[in-house]
């Protein structure tokens, strides 16, 4: 079984899914939570650390050893800054460095499948006519 939580995250929002394969199964990515900053002014590391509260609550409360962290390369280095708050629980980090704030939930799933840091999600056929 894999499972991670994934925070893909800008400036200002921060969108964070819980993700689980199960062998032979269909793998699934549900949005858990959304956070922004957007009008409150904050600093990008005041963002980051309450980020990585939230998927360090999110991880240690649902059992997750493995957390995704996606954002800009500006992003991930304020990010960075707060990481010991999840290693010290033995969590593993992953980092992509790309924006996919504004991507469809289905969307971010396909590219990060597309990029091999998790599976691909189980197409459904079209019927037959």
């Amino acid at each position: 079984m894999n499972r991670a939580c994934i925070a893909i995250v800008d400036g200002t929002s921060a969108r964070l899914y819980a993700y689980q394969r199960v062998e032979g199964e269909q793998s699934s990515m549900v949005e858990e939570k959304q956070l922004s900053d957007a009008g409150r002014g904050t600093k990008d590391s005041e963002f980051a650390n309450e980020v990585v509260c939230e998927v360090e609550e999110i991880a240690t409360t649902q059992g997750f050893d493995h957390v995704i962290l996606v954002a800009s390369p500006t992003m991930l280095a304020h990010l960075r800054a707060f990481e010991t708050r999840l290693t010290r629980h033995g969590i593993y980090i992953d980092e992509v460095l790309r924006d996919l704030t504004r991507l469809t939930s289905p969307q971010i799933h396909d590219h990060l499948a597309s990029l091999n840091v998790i599976a691909p999600r189980k197409r459904v056929a079209a019927a037959q006519r």
